[in-house]
């Protein structure tokens, strides 16, 4: 994660820790409170910058609303079985627990919002796992709802500017190296699986083996993150 991207973040972790030599100063329980949010709010860091470091790469991008439990456990699995076990983790998260805060991204904007019907076949799609449906429809919401909220380019165009201010989903070009890896052309038909949902090769017919778990999940994720954006966007 690049210097200052998380200023809010960066300033508490510094505060607190300015804050630890007085601690003897302070009431029992107030020296306690500080060391608290100072153990949690260098853990936050570090978490997210692993996180980063680690995920963005096969197609995983972290958002502010990810529940730090997930970005816990991922990083406590790399760092026990590696990175194939750890996916396995977020995975299992898109699949089922994510289920519940789906209305999030209906939320977030009205760009998403005007396409709640749409949303909402995309959702009873994935988690019934029919992914060679599910999968295209999240493409093209994602596009579209970029499309209206920029109102200029979708996600996947050259050019789309994805950067947010003081926010997860922000930092260390995250998004923006997603974008990049799922933008990528496809100029040959291709009849082996795949674990990252290039736009190009499955809206135009190339990658003809999309449907799965990996794909399915990251577009669940992808959707997650743009939604968080947006909604960092709007609040800036």
């Amino acid at each position: 994660m690049k210097k200052n991207e998380l200023p809010s973040l960066e300033k508490l972790c510094n505060d607190t820790k300015t804050a630890l030599p007085f601690a003897l100063l302070f009431r029992p329980d107030q020296a306690k409170q500080v060391m608290e949010l100072h153990q949690k709010a260098s853990s936050m860091k570090k978490q997210i910058e692993l996180f980063c470091e680690r995920f963005s790469d096969r197609g995983w991008c972290i958002y502010d609303r990810m529940k730090l439990s997930v970005i816990e456990e991922a990083n406590k699995v790399y760092d026990e079985k590696g990175i194939d076990a750890a996916e396995l983790v977020l995975i299992s998260f898109y699949k089922g627990e994510a289920k519940e805060v789906t209305h999030w991204i209906k939320n977030s904007d009205k760009a998403f919002g005007i396409r709640y019907n749409l949303l909402q076949h995309f959702f009873e799609q994935h988690f019934a796992e029919r992914y060679y449906s599910s999968i295209p429809l999240a493409l093209m919401i994602i596009d579209g709802a970029v499309n209206d909220y920029t109102k200029s380019k979708g996600f996947f165009a050259d050019g789309t500017d994805v950067d947010a201010w003081d926010c997860i989903v922000g930092c260390s070009d995250a998004l923006a190296k997603v974008r990049d890896i799922f933008r990528k052309n496809r100029t040959k038909t291709n009849t082996e699986p795949i674990i990252m949902p290039y736009r190009n090769g499955i809206l135009h017919g190339r990658d003809l083996n999309y449907a799965n778990e990996y794909v399915a999940c990251k577009c669940l994720a992808l959707m997650f993150a743009v939604s968080d954006w947006m909604r960092m966007k709007n609040n800036e």
